[in-house]
C-alpha cells in the first residue's frame, strides 16, 4: 500500500508546495479540489510541473507525477482516503475552511471505525489560531464518538510556508495552463 497525503486545495500552494513536498518525501498526493476544471485538467494528465527559481537566479522543472485528483463533490472516495492518509493538509484560503469542514469530519468518522490510527492535518492557512478555529468547526459536524476520537487522536497544526510560489508565465518561460 503506498502512503499519500490528502492536499485539500489544489492551487498554487497545494501544487507548487505540498505536492512537491510530499512527493519529494516519497509520498503521493491526493489532491481535493473544488474547480472542477482543475481537476480535470490534473486528471487528465496526470502529472504537472513545477519551476523552481535557483538561488543564482538559474531554473529547475520538476515534474510531479505521484498524484491523484478528487473533486469534493466526489464525498465517499474523499472520506476514503481521510480514513488512511499519512497526514491531511488544507491550502484553500481562510475562507474556504468552513467548507472543507463538514468534509473533513466525514473522514474522520470514517477514520474512527476503520482506521484507528492517529492523524495530523496541517493548515496551511493565513490565519490567527488556525489550528483552534478549524478544530471547533469540524469537531460541529462530528458525532459524540467522533468528537472523543477527535480529542485523543487528531491533530491541528499551524504552518508557516516559507516558499513563494507566483503565477508563472512567459516572463518565466511557463506557458503551461497546469505549471507553477
Amino acid at each position: 500500500m503506498r502512503l499519500f497525503g490528502v492536499q485539500f486545495g489544489a492551487g498554487n500552494i497545494g501544487r507548487g508546495f505540498i505536492g512537491h513536498l510530499l512527493q519529494e518525501s516519497g509520498l503521493w498526493t491526493v489532491f481535493v479540489e473544488a474547480n472542477e476544471d482543475l481537476v480535470a485538467k490534473l486528471r487528465e494528465r496526470g502529472w504537472y510541473s513545477i519551476r523552481l527559481i535557483e538561488k543564482d537566479g538559474t531554473f529547475r522543472d520538476v515534474v510531479i507525477d505521484r498524484i491523484e485528483v478528487l473533486s469534493v463533490k466526489e464525498e465517499a472516495a474523499v472520506t476514503e482516503k481521510i480514513a488512511f492518509a499519512a497526514l491531511v493538509l488544507t491550502a484553500v484560503g481562510a475562507k474556504n475552511l468552513p467548507q472543507v469542514a463538514p468534509l473533513l469530519a466525514r473522514g474522520i468518522e470514517e477514520r474512527r471505525i476503520r482506521n484507528p490510527e492517529p492523524l495530523n492535518v496541517f493548515l496551511c492557512e493565513n490565519l490567527k489560531d488556525a489550528p483552534s478555529i478549524f478544530r471547533e468547526k469540524v469537531q460541529q459536524y462530528l458525532s459524540p464518538a467522533g468528537v472523543e476520537f477527535l480529542k485523543e487522536r487528531v491533530g491541528f497544526v499551524g504552518t508557516v510556508i516559507a516558499r513563494m510560489v507566483p503565477v508563472l508565465d512567459e516572463r518565466f518561460g511557463v506557458t503551461d495552463p497546469l505549471g507553477v
